[in-house]
């Protein structure tokens, strides 16, 4: 630390350097240009010339610096002894002055180099200070052979005069040892600073690194961590059919709440780690905003009937520019929020036009939320109004996603609540164009999908077995098999072609949905429609499959919306 603030205490002195001694020149300059007349010229060109090749000197050394810094401490310390050398000769060089100029003759002139040399000694003072040997050596070499001539002239006071200039000497040594200590003291503070400060940013980036690395494994791993989830809800809809007595389908009801509550979880905890990842990149659109929160607003609107809670939406007639998939996010986990947490009255959705934006507000009447409360609520596994965990009310993971995706969406999020009366959060969202919302045709017919022939290509025996019999209670024929080679040997015991191929993206061996697909085709039919099943949630992998001309679903996949999907793909 010492060595730190020496090394500070010299750069400080560096940069005062120009001040000093161009000021040191331009002052020696004026007082020649005074003495001119009569004074030696001779002489007078010599103290300057003197001067000008201690300037010189200055110069060089302050070149050196740099290297003096690279080569450590000690070279630091032997620049700053040089520097204080070239201070004392630069003060003998204006005490010389006194010996050189001083004449009783011209007391004005003397005068006027008496006021000069004291000046110069005390400005010098803050600016050489900040290593005081400097300042010391500096003001020594013009005070003490000063102080000797004012006591050899003949004049009234000049002895007091000379007594004088010792006294002020001694005070501004004085003065410039304590502003020495200040001036490291200020140093030591800030330095212990910085290492304070670098202590903290280090701890921060270590933190942010375990979050990022906790997220990137929950990216990396979704494929693997989709998969049994894919399964478990093909093989819960292959059982809902056969369950006929009343235990058993209070216990089916049980084990679906369950997995519901685990996929509603592992859904947010991924998309926190996407969002916290970078793994989401919004797709901006021009769009209306009624149809959105209509669907929303039907999504939740049997949970708020059985409770008795009106849903009312007011001015939702507009056009927005955003991510119509990522804002309809956010709504969704506010509007699940607002009827999970509003017992009696009313959840209102309305929207604003104010100065080229929609300010839109999910506003209801539940239990609100304390002041104290209102960023701690978007917490990951924050409730402040489920202590025991209850998973009917919630896993605490929708306004850690509403604050990610916002932000992601660069549109600000106000919340106004009070506790007893109801919570009001707002989004700011862009004013869209009605001219520029792209045309789009939906041609879904969820038809019977009786005697369709699909062929199944995946590597996990349980989801091959899972998505059979759903499909095969679905009236559907399916060949299914691990590897576009088995498939083809499987296809060649079949009388007709599978009429859609449903593959996984990742096969066994590397090898991908895309190559597998391929391999059908060139043996079939190049037209053979297909759809792909992924866990990966990369966003560029979805975009490159989808730009390939493939439908890609994410697991887990419900199985109505296989159906729907196999149906359009089929229409």
């Amino acid at each position: 630390m010492e060595e730190q603030i020496f090394e500070a205490r010299i750069k400080l002195l560096l940069r005062q350097w120009p001040i000093i001694w161009v000021g040191n020149l331009l002052v020696q300059a004026i007082c020649a240009l005074v003495l001119w007349e009569n004074q030696s010229h001779r002489v007078i060109l010599l103290w300057c010339g003197v001067n000008v090749l201690l300037f010189c000197w200055r110069l060089l050394m302050r070149q050196q610096f740099p290297a003096a810094i690279k080569a450590g401490h000690h070279a630091i310390q032997r620049w700053a002894h040089q520097y204080a050398l070239s201070g004392l000769l630069c003060g003998l060089l204006w005490g010389a002055g006194a010996w050189l100029f001083f004449d009783p003759q011209y007391a004005e002139l003397t005068i006027f180099l008496l006021v000069v040399m004291i000046g110069i000694c005390a400005g010098s003072l803050p600016a050489l200070s900040c290593y005081s040997p400097a300042y010391i050596t500096f003001t020594c070499g013009v005070l003490i052979p000063l102080s000797v001539k004012l006591w050899s002239l003949d004049w009234a006071h000049s002895q007091s005069l000379s007594i004088l200039a010792l006294v002020f000497l001694s005070v501004n040594i004085f003065y410039s040892r304590n502003l020495d200590r200040t001036i490291s003291s200020s140093i030591t503070a800030d330095l212990a600073n910085q290492k304070l400060l670098g202590e903290v940013v280090l701890a921060r980036d270590v933190a942010e690194q375990a979050n990022r690395t906790k997220s990137s494994f929950l990216a990396a791993a979704s494929h693997d961590l989709r998969q049994p989830l894919h399964a478990m809800g093909l093989f819960m809809e292959s059982l809902n059919i056969q369950l006929k007595e009343r235990g058993q389908r209070q216990l089916f009801k049980h084990i679906c709440t369950a997995h519901s509550a685990m996929e509603q979880m592992f859904d947010a905890l991924l998309e926190i780690s996407r969002l916290e990842t970078g793994g989401i990149k919004p797709v901006l659109s021009h769009f209306q905003l009624r149809p959105i929160i209509d669907d929303l607003v039907s999504s939740v609107s049997g949970p708020a009937h059985q409770k008795g809670v009106s849903i009312k939406v007011h001015h939702c007639d507009v056009v927005v520019y955003t991510d119509s998939v990522l804002l309809g996010t956010i709504l969704r986990n506010l509007l699940t929020n607002a009827v999970k947490y509003t017992e009696q009255g009313s959840i209102e959705i309305s929207g604003q036009i104010r100065e080229g934006s929609v300010h839109l507000s999910v506003k209801d009447s539940g239990l609100g939320i304390p002041a104290d409360k209102h960023q701690l609520i978007f917490s990951e596994y924050h409730q402040l109004a489920n202590p025991e965990r209850d998973r009917e009310k919630g896993l605490g993971l929708g306004l850690a996603v509403v604050k990610r995706t916002a932000a992601l969406l660069q549109l600000p999020l106000d919340l106004d609540s009070t506790p007893g009366v109801g919570s009001e959060f707002s989004l700011k969202i862009p004013l869209g164009e009605s001219e520029r919302i792209p045309t789009v045709t939906n041609n879904i017919q969820r038809h019977n999908l009786k005697g369709l022939h699909l062929l199944l290509i995946d590597d996990d025996a349980d989801i091959r077995k899972g998505t059979k019999g759903v499909l095969n209670q679905w009236g559907c024929v399916v060949t299914c098999a691990e590897s576009a080679q088995q498939a083809l040997l499987e296809l060649n015991k079949r009388e007709r072609p599978p009429d859609l191929i449903i593959s996984d993206y990742r096969l066994q061996h590397g090898v991908t949905g895309l190559e597998a697909i391929k391999t059908i085709r060139d043996a079939l039919d190049p037209e053979l429609p297909a759809l792909l099943i992924t866990g990966d949630t990369d966003p560029a992998l979805r975009e490159q499959l989808v730009n390939a001309g493939y439908y890609v679903l994410n697991k887990p996949i419900k199985p109505t919306q296989l159906k729907n999907v196999v149906a359009e793909l089929l229409s």
